[in-house]
């Protein structure tokens, strides 16, 4: 700083022309463990010392919101799925997390056009579905297989080997994830909203805008038509026993199911969310459900008592 001579280099570029704008430096700071410096491509490059020749770590992060969340406990790690335009592209972001450590890395190769809106780990393969009108089955920790689903999606819902996606043009479509590939295509009657699949995966369940929750076999036949919602079905979920379904509509209602005989078994849970709920989770266990909302709220339901 005495002299304003220079003391060392940090090279960011890689060589590749793709990656130029994603490469340049828009701040740097010391911090403890040495420099930092972050990329318009969402790299964080920390150097420990001036003469090394490679970063000692790279974290990874989202620019923009974080649409879907999986996890892997087989492998410890949780999935995040958002976009990015940062560099003038748009590209769906797809980052494993090691929770052991904190750190995050992006799947290689070829990524989504365009954000991801929903993740589901599916034994060994990570299922992501997006904005590009794809379905990527990926083992990693690199991108996989795109699938073409034919329209854009609204929801997706998936086992280990069972992925259904709801879309805009009103269909169901099925893929299978040993194979990759996608197996059957069903034409709704009515205006799908969201989709879920039993883990048995004896039964899809798909929401629809008409307040109805459509329970449909593998081959597409409707078994029941669950019908005591005011208005239209935002979420659904199967319990991982595949014994119990839950459903939770724009009326703020949540109903517990029966799938089978499709019968109410939980009602009346009304009045604790104030806006539209959008998710709901089963404990591993499945005797918990917990519901999220627009209002920015997450409530655990004790079912036992209702």
């Amino acid at each position: 700083a005495s002299t304003l001579e220079e003391v060392a280099t940090f090279n960011f570029k890689s060589g590749d022309r793709k990656k130029t704008v994603a490469e340049q430096q828009v701040g740097c700071a010391w911090g403890k463990g040495g420099l930092l410096s972050y990329a318009l491509g969402g790299e964080l490059s920390l150097y420990r010392a001036a003469g090394d020749a490679a970063p000692a770590l790279v974290q990874y992060g989202h620019h923009k919101p974080v649409n879907a969340l999986a996890f892997d406990p087989n492998a410890n790690k949780l999935y995040s799925g958002s976009f990015d335009d940062a560099t003038g592209t748009l590209r769906g972001i797809l980052l494993g997390w090691d929770l052991a450590k904190g750190v995050a890395a992006p799947l290689a190769g070829e990524p989504h056009a365009n954000g991801v809106m929903a993740l589901a780990v599916c034994g060994n393969t990570i299922v992501s579905c997006a904005s590009d009108d794809h379905v990527c089955f990926s083992e990693p920790p690199n991108m996989g297989t795109k699938v073409a689903i034919g329209s854009c999606p609204l929801g997706m819902g998936a086992t280990a080997s069972l992925v259904c996606v709801v879309t805009t043009l009103d269909k169901l479509v099925a893929f299978s994830v040993q194979k990759k590939e996608r197996v059957a295509e069903i034409k709704l009657p009515f205006s799908p909203s969201c989709v879920a699949v039993a883990p048995s995966d004896g039964l899809v369940a798909v929401g629809g805008e008409d307040n109805i929750v459509h329970l449909l076999t593998p081959e597409g036949t409707e078994k029941h038509a669950l019908a005591r919602h005011r208005d239209k079905i935002a979420a659904v979920a199967f319990s991982p026993r595949s014994d119990r379904l839950a459903s939770g509509c724009a009326n703020k209602e949540i109903v517990v199911w029966d799938p089978q005989s499709g019968t109410p078994l939980v009602t009346g849970l009304q009045g604790f969310h104030s806006a539209r709920i959008s998710c709901l989770a089963w404990s591993p266990d499945g005797g918990t459900l917990a519901s999220g909302g627009v209002d920015a709220l997450i409530i655990v339901w004790n079912l036992e008592e209702k």
